[in-house]
């Protein structure tokens, strides 16, 4: 089986012969200009936003150039230094995000970026990991005394996140279509031994995380520290409608941040058929990093959902696991 790096090799290739890409000019040069959040403390992992200009996915017809079918390649690869990145995922033409993998030394790090007609950006000195004796410290030259705050991260602060408890709870249940929401055992699960799994006709959940409650303090919540979310969202057979869904809020349950994907399981957010499906069963991590959401935060929703293209009865919609939202102060 090839990977999508070699896939994506091979049908560049297939369009230059045969005419059929639908590319952005070359006048369009690919820039890096930020990465988000830019450190880590060593051995941990993060998700991060990588901000540029001209990211764009390449799009072609259909595999014989003709008709209205339009398909979009829009697999990027990302490295830190020599080690490659996790989850590229292409979000638009300004932001892409990824997973910095937990086993980099502490050092300074530049971040590139291939994509998918080959053409590469670097960003030098974008991510810092820090080592055991280093600390995230305030440099404005504006203030008389410098702070020096240890990078700390809160454990997952979402109930049963991987299924592991073998029922539903922790999770409210909104919608519990066809054969409604499990807890699956199963062999391949992302981490442990069971995962989450959706049937057909929309079945969709959600955890409220009262952060207070959890003894943050509002002091703390209104110097707007990272929030990190994750999901993996796995595949079963056929291509499925996903969505996740997170929201900041306020004492009041107004929203003030919010972030969502609405995807289907073969990676690319615009397909919504099972024509264009890669591969089968694969894990894919979708992530974001809240950063600047303002003041006032002391609520976190996470809601996901899936609904199956099968029709077929039993948990054949996507299967989620190892759901995670932190908090780095």
């Amino acid at each position: 089986m090839r990977t999508p790096g070699e896939k994506r090799v091979l049908l560049i290739l297939l369009l230059i012969a045969t005419g059929c890409a639908m590319a952005p000019g070359d006048d369009d040069t690919v820039v890096l200009i930020s990465v988000t959040p830019d450190h880590v403390a060593e051995g941990q992992t993060a998700q991060i936003t990588i901000e540029g200009r001209a990211l764009e996915p390449t799009m072609y017809r259909n595999a014989n150039c003709s008709g209205d079918s339009i398909e979009i390649d829009d697999v990027f690869l990302g490295a830190m230094g020599e080690n490659d990145l996790e989850s590229v995922i292409w979000i638009d033409g300004r932001h892409l995000e990824a997973t910095v993998p937990d086993d980099l030394a502490a050092g300074t790090y530049s971040v590139s970026i291939v994509d998918p007609r080959g053409r590469t950006a670097v960003l030098e000195d974008a991510f810092t990991v820090l080592g055991s004796g280093d600390t995230d410290t305030d440099t404005d030259t504006d203030t008389d005394t410098d702070t020096d705050t240890e990078f700390d991260c809160s454990g997952n602060l979402l109930d049963n996140p991987g299924a592991e408890d073998g029922d539903m709870s922790g999770w409210n249940i909104t919608e519990n279509g066809g054969d409604g929401w499990a807890s699956i055992a199963s062999a391949d699960a992302f981490e442990g031994n069971r995962r989450f799994g959706t049937s057909f006709e929309w079945c969709r959940r959600f955890q409220q995380i009262d952060l207070l409650s959890l003894g943050f303090s509002e002091e703390e919540l209104d110097a707007q520290p990272e929030i990190r979310v994750s999901e993996w969202v796995g595949e079963i057979y056929e291509p499925d409608q996903y969505e996740v869904i997170v929201e900041l809020r306020d004492v009041g349950q107004a929203v003030i941040d919010n972030w969502t994907i609405a995807a289907t399981t073969d990676g690319d957010p615009t397909c919504t058929t099972a024509d264009c499906f890669w591969d089968d069963d694969d894990w894919v991590e979708v992530s974001h990093v809240f950063t600047e959401y303002g003041e006032g935060l002391r609520y976190i929703r996470f809601s996901d959902g899936s609904d199956d293209t099968e029709w077929w009865a039993d948990w054949y919609g996507a299967v989620f696991d190892a759901a995670e939202v932190i908090i780095c102060q």
